[in-house]
Formats: C-alpha cells, sequence, structure tokens
C-alpha cells in the first residue's frame, strides 16, 4: 500500500479509513497478481492471506483504540471491520478461491 500511495513513510494505521477499502482491496490485487480480463491471481493464497491479516490488523487497531480511549480511531476501525467483512469476499477472496480450485 506504501508503494501504491507513494508514500512510503506511512503506517498501515494511516490506511485504516472506511474509505480507503477500495485502495486497500486495489493494492493487494496489486501485489498478488489479479488478472481483470480472467479474474485470476498468480498467487491465489497469497491474497487470502493478506485478507486474514487485514482482518487480524483491525481488531488490533479496535483494541488499541478502546485502551487509548480514542473513539475516532475505534470508529474508522469497527466501520473498516465492517465494510472489509461485507465487500471483501466479493472483491477478493472469492476470485482467489476460483483461482485455486482450478489448479
Amino acid at each position: 500500500m506504501r508503494s501504491c500511495s507513494g508514500n512510503v513513510e506511512k503506517s498501515l494505521e494511516n490506511f485504516m479509513y472506511p474509505d480507503a477499502l477500495k485502495f486497500i482491496t486495489q493494492s493487494c490485487k496489486n501485489v498478488t497478481g489479479f488478472d481483470g480480463n480472467t479474474n485470476t491471481y498468480a498467487t491465489p493464497s497469497f491474497a487470502l492471506k493478506i485478507g486474514k491479516t487485514l482482518q487480524k490488523c483491525l481488531k488490533i487497531l479496535t483494541l488499541k483504540a478502546i485502551e487509548t480511549n480514542n473513539r475516532d480511531l475505534q470508529t474508522r476501525a469497527e466501520e473498516l471491520s465492517k465494510l472489509f467483512e461485507i465487500n471483501w469476499t466479493d472483491d477478493l477472496s472469492s476470485n482467489a478461491l476460483s483461482t485455486l480450485h482450478e489448479a
């Protein structure tokens, strides 16, 4: 995500906004070799692992927000987590699973 944004100084937390979901999804597609013409991935298992890792990061971010009583951060993390849960399957994981099954 750093290379896609052009700012290598940003941390993962800087990308954890609900309106960044499309950017996060596109970044994942870029690093996993997604082919939009065939809807397949060069490394589908990596795409699935990124999804699981991002879910864990969102849980950690929510925990951090609760521990520090940062309501803004908590709201951002919870909203992105909900959007992620709803959209990730359609945007990414279903094609990654299909690519794995075809292989």
